[in-house]
């Protein structure tokens, strides 16, 4: 039985520019409920002691969003980067000494079975920090993951100070971490500026914690799609057909019939029950209940 309290971080201060948006990123509704709900709907299962939203552009628009939940609010003003953004985080944790996970706000699709994966091999491993990796076939524009001899994580690379042989690592740094507080305040603290960007980026603290001799360990997803950000347009496109596919193979496992389902739409909110037959083009959306034995005909929108 794990003892240890758990801090949640959730990182949702950025501009999110390339959204082309007024709204913010995080905000963005995918099948129904905001990016962030999505987050915070997984998080919250694993039941930490403390929740911490780190906001910083727009905050009034997210805090208004999310005042019903019990959320310790952070800023990050200015935005240095993600380094920066953990210790400002960490500055409404003063007086905690557990474990922290760190997300961005923008990545709906972790699983809650991934966070408790993490939390074993925390424990397992003795380790400092758990980040988590997958693979991709083209992994242009991540940073690599390098081990050293006994497999631990020595260091991440991105792709711009990368050599040709490690640009063909396909094992990449998927943006989410948990670690041991006591153990990282002092190495964040030590992040250099990065001269380019002038900004502090969290990945550097794996090469700190290296120096430190801490032991830094990675857990891994088979599927890319869990850890995909989200930063465009596109790509909330592609996540809502991702997060519709999963919605109606679920449902329709229970019973529901769909006639050629690529063309239905259903909101993650929306309650279906055994026996419902919905035909093409049918839109649900909000708090809609459907008992079973009814017809939805085609091309039908129903909101509640």
């Amino acid at each position: 039985m794990r003892k240890k309290d758990l801090a949640v971080l959730i990182l949702a201060a950025g501009k999110g520019e390339r959204m082309r948006s007024d709204r913010h990123k995080v905000l963005h509704p995918l099948s129904g409920k905001p990016l962030l709900a999505h987050v915070l709907e997984t998080v919250k299962q694993v039941k930490p002691k403390k929740l911490v939203m780190l906001v910083g552009h727009k905050a009034k628009e997210i805090q208004n969003r999310f005042a019903h939940e019990k959320i310790i609010w952070a800023e990050q003003r200015p935005a240095l980067g993600t380094a920066h953004a953990v210790i400002c985080g960490l500055n409404v944790l003063k007086s905690f000494h557990g474990e922290l996970y760190i997300q961005s706000g923008d990545v709906p699709f972790v699983r809650l079975e991934t966070i408790r994966n993490m939390q074993e091999l925390l424990t397992k491993e003795e380790a400092s920090l758990v980040l988590l990796t997958t693979r991709m076939s083209r992994p242009t524009g991540y940073g690599r993951i390098l081990r050293n001899a006994r497999g631990w994580v020595e260091r991440i690379v991105e792709e711009k100070d990368a050599d040709e042989k490690t640009r063909k690592i396909q094992e990449i740094n998927a943006g989410i971490y948990l670690c041991r507080v006591d153990d990282v305040r002092e190495p964040l603290k030590r992040i250099k500026k990065n001269v380019l960007k002038g900004e502090y980026y969290l990945t550097d603290l794996i090469e700190e914690l290296h120096r430190d001799g801490k032991k830094v360990v990675s857990a891994s997803v088979e599927d890319s799609s869990e850890v995909m950000g989200i930063n465009s347009q596109e790509e909330l496109a592609q996540a809502d057909q991702i997060l519709q596919k999963k919605i109606k193979a679920s449902w329709m496992e229970q019973g529901v019939t769909m006639v050629m389902p690529d063309s239905i739409y259903i909101e993650s909110s929306v309650t279906l029950t055994s026996g419902v037959t919905l035909y093409p083009g049918v839109i649900l959306s909000g708090q809609t209940k459907i008992d079973g034995g009814t017809e939805i005909f085609a091309y039908s929108v129903i909101e509640d």
